[in-house]
């Protein structure tokens, strides 16, 4: 009887729990919907949703910048994740394509500058979910399309200057992962075709269509061996 009960752990509670533990949790703004494969415009927000090997929470359209402010909010989204999971953020579009530029202006202030203090602050949040005992990602903040569906999507800048603050973005953010054991995902590069973004990758002009991208993804994270 008692190796009968073993053999059933084996074959059906450690595998489940193998899964459940491996799956990588994103928690962000409408960005995070890709992961499941449901258009953003469907996702509730503040409700897990889950597939094989992801689990969105979409948050809320919130800033990287001003993310300490929503800590709480985060923590109730993770109340649900047992310490050790995998949990990655999705944040830092918003600010790239409508809101470091005209912060620049604003404050007669070097764009670099800006740029760095946005990544700086969303990083502390980082790792203070680090500090939980949480396996940390950052999603990279995915190329602009030049044409943008204005009042949706309102964006500050010409696709050059975008295209660079997403970069510069990127590139501080990664910096900052790799001093402190954070894992960076980033399909950036997958995603242009002679230097731009690939409007075949997305399913508006701000989002990217799970079914033409996520393998993409299921090939990074396989490179950084969370998937296999």
């Amino acid at each position: 009887m008692l190796n009968k009960f073993r053999t059933l752990i084996k074959s059906f509670i450690y595998p489940y729990l193998i899964r459940k533990h491996s799956r990588i949790n994103c928690i962000g703004d409408s960005h995070s919907s890709f992961f499941i494969g449901i258009i953003p415009q469907k996702t509730p927000a503040g409700k897990w949703l889950k597939s094989a090997s992801f689990a969105a929470y979409r948050i809320g359209p919130f800033l990287a910048y001003n993310l300490k402010e929503k800590i709480r909010k985060i923590e109730v989204a993770t109340s649900q994740i047992p310490s050790g999971s995998n949990l990655m953020f999705c944040f830092g579009e918003i600010d790239c394509r409508a809101h470091l530029k005209k912060q620049a202006e604003r404050q007669q202030r070097d764009l670099n500058e800006i740029i760095s203090e946005c990544v700086r602050r969303y990083f502390d949040v980082i790792l203070y979910f680090k500090d939980k005992g949480y396996r940390m990602f950052v999603w990279n903040v995915i190329p602009p399309l030049e044409k943008i569906d204005s009042e949706e999507y309102p964006s500050y800048g010409s696709i050059v200057e975008r295209s660079f603050i997403t970069e510069k973005f990127n590139s501080c953010m990664q910096e900052l992962c790799s001093q402190d054991g954070v894992t960076f995902v980033s399909i950036y590069r997958h995603l242009l075709s002679s230097g731009k973004a690939d409007p075949a990758y997305y399913n508006d002009n701000v989002h990217l269509n799970s079914e033409a991208a996520m393998p993409l993804v299921v090939n990074e994270f396989k490179r950084v061996g969370v998937l296999t």
